[in-house]
């Protein structure tokens, strides 16, 4: 394989481990003590090493290196999982990230990221880093507000890879082997049909000639004209009955041919059938595969909504407060497509609600409310179509606000009336 194409699905590989690691990082957070999938983790991030230094990414393999190192740490028992080695993790991960949308986007390797995450790597194993310490390297080495630019012959270069499960290609495979099969025999029965047409050719050309003969036989003995029925037994002598015999003859002959030409007929008709049959075959495979091609375009909503699991977590820490995330329907299939657009719509909507909706623990307990808010996704099939709702159990909306705000932008001229659902509309 070419280098190119090593390198395209190194981004495509990497971009599923990567999920996995923020997911066990975020679920570590929650039990400390429950080590049970750090293996799994060890395994991604040794992964990532691994294919990095195979596609020549050195300072990818590096920073994926010094990962694998804490995992190992945090395996054997040599570092506990504190806040700081979480967000140490969290921060390499970024790290990772980073390194990866450069490459994209098929500029160079950012190195001072992996001096970065190095340097840091020695406070986190001696036990001496801080929570704080990290935030700062965060900041030089992960520039949380870099400006990516994003051409659209960049962004294709990943859309053109899709995960395939196995079990769907195998699934693929059968049904290409099952149109191989009746093509060969639709061409084998091709031949059967040309037989009955040479069949067909045949007891025609039989029946011309028969009728040409003895229509030129016996020409000369029609008559003209019938004037009496003494005047024909007159003339009915024997050479009558040959005649009469030949008639027979060529009678015969005719319903032999009539035979042949309706047997020929029959197995063309016989033949039409089968052959009708193997199209709706092949149009049933047909669906079949549009359906499998189709559903190896989904992807469970899960995977998008486990991306906004970070966000909230982050944005909860840096304001202190408690968010607890909430999803239902993960296992609602989105065409990838869609799946992509919906990803900064849906952030924009989660980024307001931790920021702006949920109260912090104390206004909280003053309105009666446990101190951790809530905000759930849910996702459902509504006919051909997929819904999503966004909830969350803060404050809510301030409309006044909102309009004040539409206004002070241009949005909207001052003393404009508008329903709650146009005010709603401009935030979104």
């Amino acid at each position: 394989m070419a280098e190119k194409g090593l390198r395209d699905f190194f981004l495509a590989e990497a971009e599923e481990h990567l999920v996995v690691l923020e997911k066990g990082f975020l679920k570590l957070e929650k039990n400390p003590s429950e080590l049970s999938g750090i293996q799994e983790l060890f395994r991604a991030a040794h992964t990532i090493k691994g294919s990095a230094a195979l596609v020549k990414l050195d300072t990818t393999s590096k920073v994926a290196h010094n990962l694998e190192d804490v995992l190992e740490s945090i395996r054997d028992g040599n570092t506990p999982v504190t806040r700081p080695v979480i967000d140490w993790l969290l921060h390499t991960l970024d790290a990772i990230k980073l390194l990866i949308s450069e490459i994209t986007l098929g500029n160079p390797e950012i190195r001072e990221v992996a001096a970065e995450v190095e340097e840091s790597l020695k406070e986190i194993l001696s036990g001496e880093e801080t929570a704080k310490s990290i935030s700062v390297k965060k900041e030089k080495a992960v520039p949380e507000k870099r400006q990516v630019p994003r051409r659209k012959e960049d962004v294709e270069v990943l859309s053109n890879y899709v995960r395939v499960h196995v079990d769907n290609i195998e699934q693929m495979m059968n049904l290409v082997g099952e149109l191989t099969i009746l093509k060969n025999y639709l061409l084998s029965e091709t031949g059967e049909i040309l037989d009955l047409k040479d069949e067909i050719e045949y007891a025609g050309s039989r029946l011309t000639k028969e009728i040409d003969d003895f229509s030129s036989k016996y020409a000369y003995s029609i008559p003209d004209k019938i004037t009496y029925v003494d005047a024909l037994l007159e003339d009915f002598r024997e050479l009558e009955f040959d005649r009469y015999d030949e008639l027979n003859l060529f009678t015969h002959k005719l319903h032999e041919i009539m035979d042949d030409i309706t047997e020929a007929l029959k197995d063309s008709a016989d033949f039409l059938v089968r052959f009708s049959d193997h199209i709706r075959m092949i149009d049933r495979i047909n669906m079949d595969m549009r359906e499998i091609v189709s559903r190896s375009r989904m992807v469970e909503a899960g995977r998008l909504f486990q991306r906004f699991t970070r966000t909230i977590r982050d944005l909860a820490h840096r304001s202190n407060k408690k968010v607890r995330f909430i999803v239902s329907g993960s296992e609602t299939r989105i065409d990838r497509v869609i799946f992509e657009r919906l990803f900064d719509p849906l952030l924009h909507i989660i980024r307001n609600a931790v920021s702006h909706g949920i109260e912090d623990p104390a206004e909280r307990v003053s309105k009666g409310k446990p101190k951790e808010g809530r905000i759930s996704l849910v996702a459902r099939r509504e006919g051909n179509s997929v819904a999503i709702d966004v909830k969350d159990d803060g404050r809510g909306i301030d409309l006044g606000a909102v309009y004040r705000k539409a206004v002070r932008l241009g949005m909207l001229q001052k003393g404009e009336r508008l329903t709650k659902g146009r005010l709603l509309g401009i935030l979104f």
